[in-house]
């Protein structure tokens, strides 16, 4: 593979913005004009009698898998295991048959080790599915494969909008599968769903100012730690590559199990940033209220994005929906957060630890 440019290495903070703010009418459009070709899909799932789905990509893709694998086994009643492309690619994966499914996902469909895992997953039985945003012929994830599906976001600057299309996408293919399975007998799931676009533009002029306060003082900590569970241990990775490709900070993402059971409190002092992901009513409530009260005795700084009440120092409240949906409202917070402090770090110079190239940025407040 060819070494990147210091072109390919600038990340377009304007264009990152602008897909930001324009995620709810990317994800209603993609909502109502894929409804059939998920649909479809679904009833290939089903027909086929498959028993396990893996998403395979990398990066924000990857993450997406940990994101949506909840709703699947919430409402299809299947197993999603998330996985990493190079290591499919090069490794394979165990008992992958016809009652198998794999979605690939590759938002640019440019050359990536997406694309060899791509070849290897079409080399088996298992059903293969594409999934990439740029249309054409000469894309194979969507060529290839006997299933495809193109969202058609916008992809330029850090990866937001594509992230957050693909996975709404991905939760009312898990909805309509459960539907057909016999699993979601009733449409609450998806008019949850269907919502959430005009939530996210809700959140947008709701919280939009304060997530940005907050990324400018993100590259201030010694450390970030991003503390989720259930689905949002995805949202926490998502956050954590967003943190590394817009202002280069170097954030750690927790289950909240593991920072308690790995003794990883312990390490926390007045230098860190405790990022709580606490959606309301999540399953894990208690122990993330838990997180919060032990890690700001040990002088941490805590934030919590969702709820209100569980004594952080700073909270975002976000509306109520099905915890297997709260990735959804989750990711366009943090998605500010990360642009704000990238536009923090590219306009101070005297940050030398910060090596990565920012392009010319917008900088209205949200």
């Amino acid at each position: 593979m060819a070494t990147p440019t210091e072109a390919d290495r600038i990340m377009p903070l304007d264009a990152t913005r602008d897909e930001i703010d324009g995620t709810p009418a990317a994800m209603s459009r993609a909502l109502e004009a894929l409804a059939p070709s998920v649909q479809d899909l679904a009833t290939a799932l089903a027909l086929r009698r498959i028993a396990r789905v893996a998403i395979i990509g990398s990066g924000d893709s990857l993450a997406v898998g940990m994101m949506a694998a909840g709703a699947f086994a919430q409402f299809a009643r299947r197993q999603l295991d998330a996985v990493q492309a190079y290591e499919f690619a090069t490794y394979g994966y165990p008992d992958f048959g016809g009652d198998r499914a794999a979605i690939l996902i590759s938002s640019s469909g440019r050359p990536s080790p997406v694309r060899d895992a791509l070849t290897r997953a079409l080399t088996g039985d298992a059903f293969v599915i594409g999934v990439s945003d740029r249309a054409g012929r000469d894309n194979p994830f969507l060529s290839r494969p006997a299933f495809s599906l193109c969202p058609g976001a916008a992809k330029r600057g850090m990866p937001t909008q594509s992230t957050s299309v693909t996975l709404a996408l991905l939760l009312r293919l898990s909805i309509e599968w459960g539907q057909i399975l016999g699993h979601v007998i009733d449409g609450t799931a998806l008019e949850e769903l269907l919502i959430v676009p005009k939530r996210l533009a809700f959140i947008a002029q709701a919280q939009g100012k304060a997530a940005s306060a907050i990324g400018v003082a993100l590259g201030d900590w010694r450390r970030i730690h991003i503390v989720g569970a259930g689905p949002n241990v995805g949202t926490a990775e998502a956050a954590a590559l967003l943190f590394a490709a817009g202002p280069g900070l170097a954030a750690v993402a927790h289950s909240v199990e593991e920072i308690h059971h790995a003794l990883k409190l312990a390490t926390l002092g007045n230098g860190d940033l405790v990022l709580v992901l606490a959606p309301r009513e999540a399953r894990a409530e208690r122990l993330l209220a838990e997180t919060v009260g032990a890690a700001g005795k040990r002088g941490a700084h805590v934030i919590v994005l969702g709820t209100s009440g569980l004594g952080g120092a700073a909270e975002i409240p976000l509306p109520r929906t099905l915890e297997a949906l709260s990735p959804l409202l989750m990711l366009p917070v943090l998605q500010r957060m990360a642009l704000s402090a990238a536009l923090s770090v590219a306009d101070n110079a005297t940050l030398s630890f910060r090596t990565r190239p920012f392009a010319s940025s917008y900088r209205a407040e949200w």
